[in-house]
């Protein structure tokens, strides 16, 4: 429920706070998001009801638009597509880092002082994240700010208008269906694997350890020194693709939890590059003046894939269908708009 709760408002809020930041500037916008992330982690200290928790995760939603900030920030440094390729790189390999670490962290801090402690943990680090912007932080946007902009309430409209653009229609979409269908694996994994393979609780978290490492030395060394810089987009998301959904429905013939997982780390490391390219693909696009709006709408859909792809994952689990198919289904779909597409602008460059 939490989860949900912190989707849903991060999915409303996000084209707003893109919206700020193009407005007021990237320093303020991000400072401000991570100052209420900070008030959501005191107030689970004040009286941990689960009313309360659930508030705080609202809180937490509505200014999750810290990373819609970040991309925007990046693609403000990034003059060409290289650069993007490095940079944004390096951001997903940081984000699946901390996923690796959190996790250590809040075990050692749950058996020294209990679910306070990480509460007081949370909100000392972004009270430091705020120092750290504070005086250290240069604003990415000065010149492009846009304060006489209309501002646009309604993240439906927002949505409307970027993915109705023609430069970014095809793109946008075969992102969701990438996302929803990433999304019903990445939750239901675990359930699949305990039903099917009897699988371990604490056993399946050193496995996803392995894939979240796996997934930053990815992002961080093999993606930026190599695969981009030795291939175009458009050949990276053909094979990537390819991979994925060949993968998918080998997966869900393994008969052992060994070669499941296996294959699972083999796909890890040659599908791990999509969320890289499809938000240079996407932040390319961006015109003067609206990069953290259209960073916003992104980070908007990416919630949105996180409300639909376990709630996709939790009917299918009941169900006799197996979840691997419908997963590669998603992927054929989004593989079928984006593929022509992409083919067509690679004949017009050369």
């Amino acid at each position: 429920m939490g989860l949900t709760i912190y989707s849903l408002f991060a999915f409303l809020a996000a084209p707003l706070m893109g919206q700020w930041s193009d407005r007021i500037g990237r320093k303020i916008s991000l400072t401000w998001c991570i100052v209420w992330t900070s008030l959501s982690y005191f107030l689970l200290l004040i009286q941990p009801w689960y009313r309360i928790f659930l508030l705080a995760r609202a809180v937490n939603g509505i200014t999750g638009g810290n990373l819609s900030i970040i991309q925007a920030i990046l693609t403000d440094i990034s003059p060409d597509q290289a650069s993007k390729n490095k940079n944004f790189g390096l951001m997903w390999a940081l984000f699946w880092l901390w996923f690796i670490i959190w996790p250590v962290l809040g075990s050692i801090m749950l058996g020294v002082g209990g679910v306070e402690l990480i509460f007081w943990f949370g909100g000392i680090l972004a009270i430091l994240q705020v120092w750290l912007l504070v005086w250290l932080f240069e604003n990415t946007n000065t010149h492009d700010l846009e304060q006489d902009k209309p501002f646009q309430y309604n993240p439906f409209r927002t949505i409307s208008k970027f993915i109705t653009r023609p430069e970014l229609k095809v793109r946008l979409r075969s992102f969701i269906l990438v996302g929803i269908g990433g999304f019903v694996i990445h939750s239901g994994q675990s359930l699949y694997m305990n039903n099917y393979f009897g699988t371990p609780w604490v056993r399946y978290g050193y496995y996803l350890a392995g894939l979240w490492i796996i997934s930053a030395i990815n992002m961080a060394v093999f993606v930026p020194r190599f695969r981009t810089k030795h291939f175009s987009n458009t050949t990276l998301f053909i094979f990537n693709f390819l991979v994925y959904i060949v993968g998918l429905f080998l997966v869900s013939s393994m008969v052992t939890e060994m070669t499941y997982m296996l294959l699972f780390y083999v796909m890890s490391l040659l599908w791990g590059v999509y969320s890289v390219l499809y938000n240079v693909e996407v932040m390319s696009h961006a015109k003067t003046g609206e990069i953290g709006e259209l960073s916003g709408m992104f980070g908007s859909l990416q919630s949105m894939t996180m409300v639909l792809g376990p709630l996709i994952a939790g009917i299918l689990l009941e169900s006799t269908i197996n979840m691997h198919w419908w997963a590669a289904g998603f992927y054929i779909l989004a593989a079928c708009i984006l593929f022509p597409y992409l083919l067509q602008e690679e004949k017009k460059i050369h």
